[in-house]
């Protein structure tokens, strides 16, 4: 009982066995002679054939041997024994229990820390990775939906941020963000084609990742939403709160130019997706900074201030650029300095910044351009759906024969027994619509089959 606390000298020795084990190695390397006499004392009968290694363990067991022992002679202790009905042993067990406990937690702090040591060796970028209670999750290597082709992302996830990084050459990586998890919101895609993607969505920075298989992307999402709900939960100070917090991050749509939208990439759209005007080599697209819509310079000559860019004016398109104004409009002066005094030192600019802008500077960040509108007359019951409607039945790639040999990849819709076909995933516009009742699906004829073996199956009336 009384030399029971000392029984916490042991985390020491655990904590330092690896490295007393590969001294050990290096020694019986280097010298010759030494490895000799370790050899001969291991043949021993003393040792019964064990290395010397396996007594070096023997410390370590014996923390959870102690417990073990006294929980079993608790069990059986008979009534005649001097410690039945005493709290001696009960103690003793009490005490041995916290100790192993506290080896347990000290090695599992000791590895956390050398993952984290690593880790910083590895990045390249002015950020301090070790931190008191911080613990690597997850790490592996997904894929950047950007605007012209998937791009290698190493992510590394940790219980308050997300390391977002470009692998480089001897296992080093470049350190392109690090995003708090507070505030960090994921999203699954609707459609059935991009089974393999998921979206991240910060202040700072929203892009959409792909895992090479539909069960690598869940678990990282289920490994990102636990360890955003665990850091929501430690900084939340009352139960109330916390889950008023969580309802909110689920209920409440995020605030439009509040946080980095997730721009949808170009080879997902072929058509301005505010006016419909169809992109050629000079009709190039753009990106809306407040929503992340592909549009035509038409459509995006407007400027605005942007919470999540420190209210910098940015090329917005004309839908936003409109709600963003009315917004603005609306707002009371206090509601504004409010948000104002909330925002932290980011890529974008520093609080300070913010804090020292006045209404009408704000207000002269509002910059609208006249420019003379394209006008496509497009039928409207081909605007009726549009390519990623989530209210749709079934949506995907398919190839549609044109001539006996030609065939064209083509995204198809189906909602309300209506089928209506797309150029890409992300058009707002079909190209054409079929009504399915009437129709029958059958096997292709052998014909049809050689000419394109992917397609297995066409309608007739």
């Amino acid at each position: 009982m009384r030399f029971g606390p000392f029984l916490k000298l042991y985390t020491s020795y655990i904590k330092d066995f690896s490295s007393s084990c590969a001294t050990l190695d290096e020694a019986r390397k280097k010298y010759p002679a030494f490895d000799a006499y370790v050899r001969e004392f291991e043949a021993s009968e003393r040792c019964a054939q064990l290395q010397v290694k396996h007594y070096m363990l023997k410390p370590i067991q014996r923390l959870p041997q102690y417990r073990m022992l006294l929980d079993d002679y608790l069990k059986h202790l008979p009534t005649t024994s001097p410690d039945f009905g005493t709290e001696d042993a009960p103690k003793a067990l009490k005490i041995v229990s916290e100790v192993a406990s506290h080896a347990n937690d000290t090695i599992r702090n000791e590895e956390s820390f050398e993952k984290l040591f690593h880790l910083q060796e590895k990045l390249i970028g002015s950020i301090e990775i070790v931190k008191p209670g911080r613990i690597l999750l997850k790490q592996g290597e997904l894929f950047k939906l950007s605007r012209k082709e998937p791009q290698s992302r190493f992510l590394f996830l940790l219980n308050d941020i997300l390391l977002y990084t470009i692998p480089i050459q001897n296992g080093t990586f470049k350190l392109s963000a690090s995003l708090p998890l507070a505030g960090m919101k994921v999203l699954k895609p609707t459609q059935e084609a991009y089974e393999n993607e998921f979206s991240i969505i910060t202040v700072e920075k929203s892009f959409t990742l792909s895992g090479r298989t539909h069960t690598e992307r869940d678990a990282w999402l289920d490994a990102i939403s636990t360890a955003i709900e665990d850091n929501a939960t430690k900084r939340s100070t009352f139960n109330a709160f916390r889950h008023a917090q969580m309802k909110n991050s689920t209920a409440v749509a995020v605030k439009l130019g509040s946080k980095a939208p997730i721009w949808i990439p170009d080879t997902r759209v072929t058509m301005c997706m505010v006016c419909t005007s169809e992109f050629t080599v000079t009709w190039r697209r753009h990106h809306c900074r407040a929503c992340g819509k592909v549009v035509c310079s038409n459509c995006s000559a407007n400027k605005a201030p942007l919470a999540y860019r420190k209210y910098a004016s940015v090329r917005v398109c004309d839908q936003c650029y409109d709600m963003l104004l009315e917004d603005f409009q609306r707002a009371d002066e206090e509601d504004i300095r409010a948000s104002l005094s909330l925002m932290t030192d980011d890529v974008y600019g520093t609080a300070r910044e913010c804090c020292s802008l006045s209404l009408d500077d704000l207000r002269g960040r509002y910059k609208k351009t006249s420019v003379l509108r394209r006008v496509r007359n497009v039928p409207q019951r081909l605007k009726e759906v549009q390519a990623n409607d989530a209210g749709s039945d079934i949506s995907g790639y398919l190839y549609k024969r044109i001539k006996k040999h030609k065939w064209i990849r083509l995204w198809f819709v189906v909602k309300d027994n209506v089928l209506y076909a797309y150029k890409a995933s992300e058009d707002v516009a079909a190209l054409e619509t079929l009504p399915l009742l009437g129709y029958k699906v059958s096997m292709a004829t052998e014909e049809v089959f050689l000419s394109r073996k992917s397609c297995n199956c066409e309608l007739n009336v």
